[in-house]
């Protein structure tokens, strides 16, 4: 293989609020050989780190701590970037609320949503088939 045919991960980058899940995303993502550029538990980071970094895929976990929200993040993301590939995870619960949040994060522009078992938890397998597909779209 030559040494411009090597194939690479895309460029990650992470914001969720719960520490734990951020520490698992990305020991998952880096187990796979994603390339983390990023992370932060802030969404107001999260877009700074966005416009600095311009990411390949961007990870938008809820809640996030800061007065920028996954939504609003996803949003300005969106304004900067119609193309961006996004892909949102939350806890989204069988009830209207739940319902209400999915339809807000599809009219916001995500890419794709995975929902989280709880609000520490984030299913390994059904990430790293989610983050195959979105790289796909990417070459």
């Amino acid at each position: 293989m030559g040494l411009f045919s090597k194939k690479t991960e895309p460029t990650v980058l992470v914001c969720e609020g719960s520490a734990d899940t951020l520490t698992a995303v990305c020991k998952t993502l880096k187990k796979e050989k994603f390339d983390i550029v990023g992370k932060t538990s802030s969404g107001k980071e999260g877009l700074e780190k966005w416009i600095w970094l311009r990411p390949q895929i961007t990870l938008i976990g809820v809640p996030l701590s800061s007065e920028l929200g996954g939504v609003d993040l996803l949003r300005e993301i969106r304004k900067n970037d119609p193309h961006a590939v996004v892909l949102f995870m939350g806890k989204f619960m069988a009830t209207d609320a739940g319902r209400d949040m999915v339809r807000e994060v599809i009219a916001a522009g995500a890419s794709d949503i995975l929902a989280k078992t709880n609000l520490s938890e984030v299913p390994s397998e059904i990430l790293i088939k989610k983050m195959r597909t979105l790289s796909s779209v990417l070459s």
